[in-house]
């Protein structure tokens, strides 16, 4: 049986490192990417079972991507992650999908 597929996207590369041992650690196959560009570059690539995007990157921050995912790929569940998160963007981001 095939390991699901978890994409995670996030400027800081200590997070990425974290994330993916974590995941990896539990059995799951893990694609990093650093910013929304090479995420949506990732998802060309292979589609993944879940997204994780952290909100504030260079480029294109994670609305952005979000916007993009659920326009070409509605079908893909996206978790924004933030450590600066707000109620207002927390509601963009749930009406985005």
């Amino acid at each position: 049986m095939a390991k699901e597929h978890i994409l995670i996207i996030d400027d800081e590369k200590g997070m990425l490192q974290y994330l993916s041992k974590l995941l990896t650690d539990n059995d799951y196959e893990v694609s990093l990417a650093g910013n929304g560009e090479e995420g949506l570059q990732e998802i060309e690539r292979k589609d993944p079972d879940l997204i994780l995007v952290d909100i504030n990157m260079p480029k294109m921050d994670g609305m952005e991507f979000l916007a993009l995912v659920k326009k070409d790929k509605p079908h893909i569940p996206v978790i924004i992650m933030t450590g600066y998160g707000t109620v207002e963007t927390a509601i963009k981001a749930m009406k985005l999908g």
